[in-house]
């Protein structure tokens, strides 16, 4: 037996790990306020896991003529960080909602929420005859599955014992939105519900009748004036005045009321409150116009309080008898006055949507039970006459307060690839709390989170909170690695570019050098890397780097070297430059640093740097005007000269002969000249006087006189 329970948990675990598709909201028996037209629109929120495309909803009615079919229809068209969301708009009916995921047009992943509900939901409020008496076995229980109650209960424990109801603690107002049942004998109708009383069968009727689902709270409390409610919803204490040294908690019994406005006329909507309450006052003699003053602020502070103009049913109500301690009971009372104002409040008072309940004043007199209280006897007087009222009254009652739907949560990545929620709302706080109830974040907008459960709570102008359910978010997925197309060629010339090329799936490409787009034209040395972003905004790893390096320009320079040779001067000069000279427009052979010029003109130069096998930089194009001297071609320098010369020829140098002549005739030097250029002449050995310097180079002749000084 052991044995078959632990497989049987395996199973059931393994079948829970392995789901692909939740609903976080709405919550199983919710009922969604319809409005007059028979329809309500409510939100969906749940999560998912894996990859999809799209997500689809359809509604069913759990039996057929409760609802109308809703067939599959696209719920979330993107959805994004594990979470879809969506809003429906149905008919009045009891449905079950049925959700898909959808991948490569194939259903992969489905679920279901087997009740929700459009249809009426009624907040009840006032005093012992509205909240029930004490719980007693058998309970009255809805005949309809579609009778439905907030199962929780936050008053004195040992009041409600019944089993199967959500205890939250004492005067505790944490409302839970997910305790709906079926009024059967063993719910409580929360928070306040002593025992059913005639409710289950007025959801009965209204049921019937209207063949939708009806939801009932209560926040009636036991034995409270109408000053109560006033001087409570004031934040004051207000004292019993059944027991006058003893106070009701401070802001009871009104925070159960304005609690219920809050948490379930937001997320649910309502129809009404239905109000009974009046004996109390009766008995206490309360004056009809502070009757009517104090209920005409309890109801105009509620609606300051919550922004809600929740409509009214106000049933007329005074009569009141108590048990005497041998247990008979005191002559009935009725009180004119207050049931007067109690008229007034609907019909004079000027405050809109307030509508008349119905006169309990001769239902069942003398009281059977406790003398004060309705008995079993009277619950289906009492459940018609609210039937009746209602009934005739709810297509006058124009605007039932609809739900609020889900702020639309949009999804993305962060800087880092975190998530990165975004909320669209008209609330003006928001705290963000994950799993475990710690809070990590306030932010509306841009607010980052890893993948886990989170939750959210928001806050209006008034305080008023709303809710956002946990969804499990999962981090979005990094989009590939792209690469890098190289259109030309990353060695190029200073002034030159190539243009780099992402490749990938993404919708968005950003450079290591912060530009971005799909391409980049690149000028200047670097390594260049691109990062893909995808919809969603995640970045993926940067890709393998391209290396680009722009080579500098060679800068050219032409400087005399000497008086028939032009020089060329150039950064990095070395053995792989190259030289292009012209004279007035035309190519020169001349492929050297040094060019030797025999006739006057415009002389330009460009220098060629090779930096590879392919590449070579070419520097701009400079000029040079030269003058040929007018020595015959042969310059010498210094004249007079004292022991050595310099020696310049129109002709080249290399290989030329020289002879020096004295005025006399005689041979004092002679030689040969082994280099281009300027050659200096050693004159050490020669006397002063006059010379004759005869130089032969290339066929040619050339002479030039000189004075030696010693």
């Amino acid at each position: 037996m052991k044995k078959s329970l632990l497989i049987l948990l395996i199973s059931l675990y393994v079948q829970a790990a392995q789901a692909q598709v939740s609903i976080s909201y709405p919550h199983f028996r919710q009922v969604f306020q319809r409005n007059n037209s028979n329809e309500a629109t409510f939100s969906v929120l749940g999560s998912y896991s894996g990859s999809i495309d799209y997500v689809q909803a359809k509604l069913i009615p759990v039996q057929s003529g409760q609802g109308q079919t809703l067939d599959w229809f696209t719920l979330d068209a993107k959805p994004k960080g594990g979470i879809f969301q969506g809003n429906i708009l149905a008919k009045g009916g009891w449905y079950q909602l049925q959700v898909r995921t959808i991948q490569h047009q194939q259903i992969k992943d489905s679920t279901s929420l087997g009740r929700v509900g459009i249809g009426e939901n009624f907040i009840i409020s006032g005093q012992s005859n509205a909240e029930g008496t004490f719980r007693k076995p058998n309970d009255t229980q809805a005949i309809d599955d579609r009778v439905i109650a907030a199962n929780f209960y936050n008053f004195f424990k040992e009041y409600n014992p019944s089993p199967n109801n959500k205890y939250i603690g004492e005067h505790n107002l944490d409302f839970p939105m997910t305790e709906f049942r079926k009024i059967d004998s063993t719910v409580t109708i929360g928070p306040m519900g002593l025992s059913n009383f005639y409710w289950p069968i007025l959801g009965d009727s209204l049921v019937k009748k209207y063949n939708v689902p009806v939801c009932f709270y209560n926040t009636a409390w036991v034995g409270t004036g109408i000053k109560n409610w006033a001087e409570s919803s004031r934040g004051v204490l207000t004292a019993n005045q059944w027991a006058p040294s003893v106070y009701y908690p401070k802001g009871f019994p009104y925070a159960n009321l304005r609690r219920a406005v809050e948490i379930y006329g937001q997320k649910n909507g309502v129809r009404a409150i239905l109000w009974h309450q009046g004996e109390n006052d009766a008995y206490h003699k309360t004056p009809a116009a502070d009757y009517k003053n104090y209920f005409m602020e309890l109801i105009s502070t509620l609606r300051k309080h919550t922004g809600l103009d929740v409509p009214w049913l106000i049933s007329e109500a005074t009569s009141v008898s108590v048990q005497l301690s041998d247990g008979t009971c005191t002559p009935t009372i009725w009180d004119a006055g207050i049931l007067q104002a109690q008229k007034d409040i609907v019909s004079t008072s000027g405050i809109p949507f307030l509508y008349s309940g119905p006169n309990t004043e001769n239902v069942e007199i003398p009281r059977k039970s406790d003398c004060i209280h309705f008995s079993r006897g009277a619950y289906v007087t009492l459940a018609d006459l609210w039937f009746q009222k209602i009934s005739s009254q709810l297509d006058a009652i124009k605007f039932p307060i609809s739900s609020k739907s889900m702020p639309s949560i949009q999804v993305a990545c962060g800087p880092n690839n975190e998530l990165s929620l975004d909320l669209t709302t008209t609330f003006k706080k928001v705290t963000w709390f994950n799993a475990s109830s710690g809070s990590v974040g306030n932010l509306f907008k841009k607010q980052l989170l890893t993948a886990g459960n989170y939750y959210a709570t928001l806050e209006d102008d008034l305080g008023n909170q709303f809710s956002i359910p946990i969804l499990s978010f999962r981090s979005l997925p990094q989009p590939l690695k792209p690469s890098i197309q190289v259109i030309g060629d990353t060695l190029f010339c200073e002034g030159k570019s190539v243009e780099l090329k992402a490749q990938g799936t993404g919708v968005d490409f950003t450079w290591s050098n912060g530009f971005p787009g799909n391409s980049i034209v690149v000028k200047n040395s670097g390594l260049y890397q691109v990062k893909a972003y995808d919809m969603d905004g995640c970045s993926s790893e940067y890709s393998n780097k391209v290396q680009v390096q722009s080579m500098t320009l060679p800068t050219a320079t032409i400087g005399s070297f000497g008086s028939y040779i032009l020089k060329a001067n150039s950064i990095n000069l070395d053995s792989n430059i190259g030289y292009s000279w012209e004279m007035n427009g035309t190519s020169l052979l001349e492929k050297s640093g040094l060019l030797r010029v025999k006739s006057s003109g415009k002389y330009s130069l460009t220098i060629a740097k090779k930096y590879s096998n392919t590449l070579s930089c070419l520097s701009p194009k400079v000029e040079y005007d030269y003058t040929l001297p007018s020595d015959g071609g042969l310059s010498v320098f210094p004249n007079p000269a004292i022991d050595n010369i310099n020696i310049e020829c129109i002709a080249t140098l290399a290989g030329a002969e020289y002879f020096l002549y004295s005025i006399d005739g005689r041979l004092a030097l002679q030689g040969k000249i082994s280099q281009d250029g300027v050659y200096t002449l050693n004159l050490s050995g020669i006397h002063s006087g006059k010379y004759q310097l005869v130089l032969k180079s290339e066929g040619q002749v050339l002479t030039k006189g000189l004075i030696v000084v010693k």
